[in-house]
Order: structure tokens, then C-alpha cells, then sequence
């Protein structure tokens, strides 16, 4: 965030972001660029002219959401510079869901403050969701000026050839550590469920972005083969049907 978060706000509002008449909105305000999980409308009052954003595999997403928990709480340096962060310690993957119960964050940062979303949001069943909701998201997205499922290179060059940004090489690339231990997950159905249930709103965002955006959302959405695959091998937890 190049803008801080409001403090007197509570933080159950990821959309109350930017806080007007301080030094830091000022700031942001006069940046040509504003990184940051920041809503559409903040970035409106900042007077941006092209805003965009870019989407990670939801599923994926909520994985590396607990390897970076569970690493971060593992370190004494972060735990003692952030102290609530213990409580990650040595949590195993269902501990830690079912603890969070991290819900559809893509969704609500894009979405989030859309007059009704939440309200609305809530009341969806993911199996079926309604036609209202399914609009909502549609007509929220279509208020960006791109949406991105790429390589990091990938968007500095459309950036580029859209006049944006100078030529530009990715340098460097964050990368979850493998060491994790994701503890007892049982099958690999009782999986995928709790992954749905994080998810199921970021994928249908995932999906929309894929229709609206064709052009810069070119990696589809992974199997649940590859989500299982990539978990045992690569961090190498296991379930109890396999």
C-alpha cells in the first residue's frame, strides 16, 4: 500500500483503503503509479487513468495464503516484529482454513465496494448463484481497464505497448518456500471442499475475467488434478485415500 488503511475503521472492510486529506493521499494522488490492494473507487478519487489488475489461480491463491502464514509464524524474527502471527505456528492446512475461514478475498477487494455486494455476496449459493449476483460481477469488472492472467513479463509488456511504462524486465520473483508441513488433510475430497469453499466466489470472478478479457486472462484455470498433483509433490503432504 502506498496509501495506509483508515485505523479508525474497523478491518473488516478491505475496500477502506485510501483516506482523503492526508499526506500519503496526496501523496499517491500525484505517483504516476499506485500499486496495492486498492478498490476501483479509491483508485477513481486518486485520478487514475488506467487501472488494472492481476489475477492468481484462486485455488492456488488460498494454498499460498497458508504457506505464507505458516512460514511467516515459524520465523522468530517476523514473530517477534508481528506477535499474533503465532497462532499460524505449526498449524496444519484444515487447522488453519477452518480457523481463518479466509472467504473469496479477490472477490471483495474488486467487488467489495459495489453498494449491495457484501449483502448480496452472502446470501449466494455457490452451487447455483443468481443471476443478480452473476451481473454485479460482470458490470464490477467491466470497470477496469485490464484484467491479467499472465507472466509478470507478460503484463510489463502489454503495459508497455499500450504507452504506460518505459520497456521493462522482471528482475525478481516471489516464490512460496516448499518447506511447509500441511499436517493431516484427510482425503483429497475433504480438500478440494475447503478450497471451494474459499474460493468458489474468485473463481467465478476468475472465469468472468477470462470472457471479458481474452486477451490478457491466457492462463486457464487449474484441474483439480493439477491442484492435488502440486500439493503432493511439491510440498509433498499427503491425504488419506491416496
Amino acid at each position: 500500500m502506498l496509501a495506509p488503511r483508515n485505523s479508525t475503521v474497523e478491518q473488516k472492510s478491505p475496500w477502506n483503503t485510501i483516506v482523503e486529506g492526508t499526506l500519503a493521499f496526496k501523496l499517491a494522488r500525484n505517483m504516476p503509479y499506485v500499486p496495492g490492494h486498492i478498490t476501483y473507487s479509491d483508485l477513481i478519487r486518486l485520478n487514475r487513468k488506467f487501472i488494472f489488475t492481476v489475477l492468481r489461480d484462486p485455488r492456488k491463491r488460498v494454498i499460498s495464503l497458508f504457506t505464507y502464514a505458516e512460514k511467516r509464524a515459524n520465523s522468530p524474527q517476523v514473530v517477534h516484529k508481528y506477535p499474533k502471527l503465532k497462532q499460524y505456528a505449526n498449524m496444519g492446512f484444515s487447522d488453519f482454513m477452518n480457523h481463518r475461514k479466509p472467504v473469496n478475498e479477490a472477490a471483495m477487494l474488486l467487488l467489495g465496494d459495489i453498494e449491495g455486494f457484501v449483502a448480496i455476496a452472502e446470501k449466494q449459493d455457490r452451487s447455483n448463484p443468481g443471476k443478480e449476483f452473476i451481473e454485479i460481477v460482470e458490470n464490477g469488472l467491466r470497470r477496469l481497464d485490464a484484467i491479467y492472467a499472465c507472466s509478470n513479463q507478460k503484463v510489463l509488456d502489454d503495459l508497455h505497448a499500450r504507452g504506460f511504462i518505459p520497456q521493462t524486465k522482471e528482475v525478481w520473483k516471489n516464490k512460496s518456500d516448499n518447506n511447509v508441513n500441511f499436517g493431516k488433510l484427510g482425503s483429497q475430497q475433504e480438500f478440494l471442499e475447503l478450497l471451494d469453499h474459499a474460493a468458489w466466489q474468485d473463481v467465478m470472478v476468475y472465469r468472468i475475467a477470462q470472457q471479458l478479457f481474452p486477451e490478457t486472462m491466457r492462463v486457464p484455470l487449474a484441474s483439480d488434478e493439477e491442484i492435488l498433483s502440486e500439493v503432493e509433490n511439491r510440498f509433498g503432504a499427503s491425504f488419506t485415500d491416496r
